[in-house]
């Protein structure tokens, strides 16, 4: 019975005992639990990062994109309007030689009206459809000039157009120099 008596009594101690090694544990788990809350803070703020990080690629990556895209596309503009200059120069030298022929044709025309003053008796009469001849040639020669004055107008329009897109190019280009890439080093993993 003794033996009883002490088993008796020792059991409340090994029940404190046992309750204390329960309170240890509950507590570790709460410290274990705000460890895990503070980890899980840190890695949304480090995510959230990576968003901000990544964002800032795409958009240097999309502006560079951009960037690279533009001289393609001034020099095709640029190519356009060589192409035209070309044209309206083509057609300044037709001009010129239409303006050639017209005078070759006006100086005939009135050495004809001369010669035929003399040998036809109504002298007046070949005088005026010479000087209507020569008048049509001269308003000719005159519609020519003005075309091409129009066409030395838009000669230099062109070629300000052209220097304007050269000078958008190298602007471009200086711009497309300054974009440093992504330092990949940096960037997080």
């Amino acid at each position: 019975m003794l033996e009883a008596t002490n088993a008796l009594e020792a059991r409340p101690a090994e029940l404190r005992h046992g309750e204390a090694e329960l309170e240890t544990i509950r507590r570790a788990h709460y410290a274990a639990s705000d460890e895990l809350h503070s980890a899980q803070g840190l890695l949304a703020e480090a995510a959230l990062e990576v968003s901000r990080l990544e964002e800032r690629i795409r958009y240097v990556v999309e502006g560079r994109a951009r960037v690279e895209q533009r001289p393609a596309e001034l020099k095709a503009s640029s190519e356009q309007w060589e192409e035209r200059r070309q044209q309206a120069d083509d057609e300044l030298g037709q001009i010129a030689e239409q303006i050639a022929a017209a005078e070759e044709q006006s100086e005939v025309l009135a050495a004809q009206a001369e010669e035929q003053s003399g040998q036809l008796p109504s002298f007046e009469d070949a005088v005026r459809a010479a000087q209507a001849r020569s008048n049509e040639q001269r308003n000719v020669v005159a519609q020519v000039q003005q075309q091409i004055q129009l066409l030395a107008a838009e000669s230099r329009n062109i070629d300000e157009q052209r220097r304007q897109f050269n000078t958008r190019r190298e602007r471009l280009t200086s711009e497309k120099q300054q974009l440093a890439a992504p330092d990949t080093a940096r960037r997080p993993s």
